[in-house]
Order: structure tokens, then sequence, then C-alpha cells
């Protein structure tokens, strides 16, 4: 699957039926006219960052302009997740589910090279007056979590929830690789 294009066209498809404009979409995500323009005519990759913005300008969840199906049964193998990773290579995302018509939350598997940290904007929701809320259970490695200045170890095994919506930093303190499985719930 050709993540680009699966973005610029529901990047396309989203922006009209709101009926914005790229001037008005740069304002309500903070993304730059120049960069939109670059997504939706597949000249660049997105970084995870941006797409958060993009869909909170949008107001969808993230993997709505990663979608490419509607499928309800199926088996989902790792190459064929929707795959980002931060722009050093060290952060990791596999998308595994994403929202749709059926289903108010995404399912993914992270990885986060040891000694490594990511920044992750606040995720918007789509349900008036609700907040997006984040679990993640830590498979392997050891997760240390800031959110609102409140600071948060997860060991392997163990799990954490979360308001989303606010920033958050991941910090992979274990020895090994930090591997969760996230889910974001809108």
């Amino acid at each position: 699957m050709d993540i680009n294009k699966v973005i610029a066209n529901n990047l396309i498809r989203i922006r009209q039926e709101k009926n914005l404009s790229v001037s008005k979409l740069a304002v309500l995500s903070g993304v730059s006219k120049g960069i939109l323009s670059q997504i939706e005519n597949q000249t660049t990759n997105p970084t995870i960052n941006t797409i958060w913005k993009i869909s909170s300008g949008l107001n969808v969840p993230y993997t709505e302009l990663m979608n490419d199906s509607s499928d309800f049964a199926k088996v989902i193998t790792e190459d064929h997740t929707l795959f980002q990773s931060s722009d050093d290579g060290t952060y990791r995302i596999f998308g595994y589910f994403q929202t749709n018509i059926r289903r108010d939350f995404e399912l993914f598997r992270v990885e986060l090279d040891a000694g490594k940290k990511h920044d992750s904007v606040g995720h918007s929701t789509t349900r008036a007056g609700s907040k997006a809320e984040e679990y993640i259970l830590v498979v392997q490695g050891e997760l240390t979590l800031i959110v609102d200045g409140e600071t948060f170890v997860v060991k392997q095994n163990e799990a954490i929830s979360f308001d989303a919506t606010t920033e958050h930093l991941y910090k992979s303190t274990g020895k090994d690789m930090l591997v969760m499985t996230m889910i974001n719930y809108y």
C-alpha cells in the first residue's frame, strides 16, 4: 500500500467534505499551506506529528487520514500495516486497525529504540464534549511517560491510560527497545 497516496486521497476527500480550503486548513491545523499542498500532491512524506496536527485541524481521528479499507473481518500482517517512523527512525508505529464508521478506536504497535524519546502532540476527538483516551500495554522494555508534567514509569506487562488531548512524551528508559501495544479511543 502506498501510504502517501492513501493520505493524499483521504486529506483531499475530508477537506472537501468539510468545505475547507487549503488556507483554512492551514490555520486550523498549524501546518503550512505549502506542506498541505505537498501532501495532497504526494511529493512529501508527512511526519507522524504533522498527521496528528492535520487530523486535529480536521477534527477526525489520526488514522482517518490513513484508512485504506473498511473491511471488518480480516487478518493484518505487519507488512500490511500503516507504517510510519520518526525522521531519525528511532520511533516506529504500525497501524493495525483504523477508525471507521463501526470503530471509534485505533490499534498500533509502537517501537522506540532504547534510550530514545518521542514527543506526541495532543490528539483531537470527534465526539463533542469528550476527550481522546490513550491506552498503552508495555510488551517489552520500560516506558517513562510524561503527561501534563507528571511522570509515570510503566514496565513490561504493565499498562497505563491517560487523557491524550494534551502533549505527551514517551521515553524508552529500559535497556531494551520499548515495544508497546497502543489504543487511541475517540
